[in-house]
């Protein structure tokens, strides 16, 4: 059995579906059951996990050898994932593959350093386990920006910053490989993922407007300009923060350069930044020439 933590998110349903077509029995750890059956039907065990309930955290351990920890990013992502790894050691669970983050290796503030207090309490436990450090996801850097390019509006503080941005599938089939490989091969490893191209904000407006058959541009602004526009379009006071820090980060290259990790662990290359937007085309539909 292989607890998947995070089973209706993004990494965590395609390692889940992975882990399936491997023949593995696969328990899925959600919030909402009802996803979970429209995701898996019944192929999947599922665990409604409350994270204000550490009990319905074992049980959902329970059994299981092997789990993947993955909690999206939240206000509490800091507490919910350390409860994760003290409900998954103490259901006996011999082997964690955690879903961290690129930079998390050093103390720091935003994303990288939750993940890095994170990392810390997990090796501090004594179990096997494998860190996983992906860059920032294709679909995150460029999918939540397709309202902006519909509007022509897209831009942020990237620069002339590089980044090797990374498809979330990628990540899946790396924590699968994994999990299915077992703590022999993997246990005390931390892995860096990249995509396989180190671009920048205006060669990725070149791939959009190549996919989309019209002109889209990335406007350069200072970080107030950002805050205020991202602000007026409802994103919350946390994302702001959250989304303006990965724009620092590709600006100042923080996973500008790519890795050959998913290659050497799957012996598949990395998908392109290009052929992820040729594929979701559709969310850039509609951007003003």
């Amino acid at each position: 059995m292989i607890s998947v933590a995070g089973g209706t998110g993004t990494v965590g349903s395609n390692v889940a579906r992975t882990l399936l077509e491997h023949g593995e029995t696969v328990r899925v750890l959600t919030r909402d059951e009802s996803k979970a059956r429209e995701l898996f039907g019944s192929a999947v065990e599922v665990a409604v996990v409350d994270y204000d309930e550490p009990d319905t955290l074992k049980a959902a351990f329970s059994g299981a050898s092997k789990a993947f920890l993955s909690v999206g990013t939240s206000e509490n992502q800091v507490p919910n994932e350390i409860d994760q790894i003290d409900a998954a050691i103490s259901a006996g669970v011999e082997f964690l593959v955690e879903l961290s983050s690129a930079g998390a290796e050093t103390p720091g503030h935003n994303v990288p350093g939750w993940h890095h207090e994170i990392d810390a309490y997990l090796t501090s436990r004594g179990t096997d386990f494998t860190l996983l450090r992906p860059s920032t996801f294709i679909s995150t850097f460029v999918g939540l920006a397709g309202p902006f390019i519909q509007a022509g509006a897209w831009g942020g503080l990237a620069g002339d910053g590089r980044a090797a941005l990374i498809d979330a599938r990628d990540v899946s089939d790396v924590a699968a490989r994994i999990l299915l490989d077992g703590p022999l091969t993997h246990s005390g490893k931390t892995y860096n993922l990249t995509g396989p191209d180190s671009l920048t904000a205006t060669q990725l407006a070149g791939l959009l407007s190549a996919a989309t058959g019209t002109t889209i541009d990335y406007h350069d602004r200072t970080e107030q300009e950002q805050r205020s526009i991202l602000s007026s379009a409802g994103v919350s006071s946390f994302f702001v923060d959250v989304l303006v820090f990965l724009d620092l980060q590709v600006r100042y290259g923080a996973s500008a350069t790519p890795t050959t990790t998913t290659l050497e662990l799957t012996g598949t290359s990395p998908r392109t930044v290009a052929s992820w937007i040729v594929e979701n085309t559709d969310l850039f539909a509609g951007s003003l020439a």
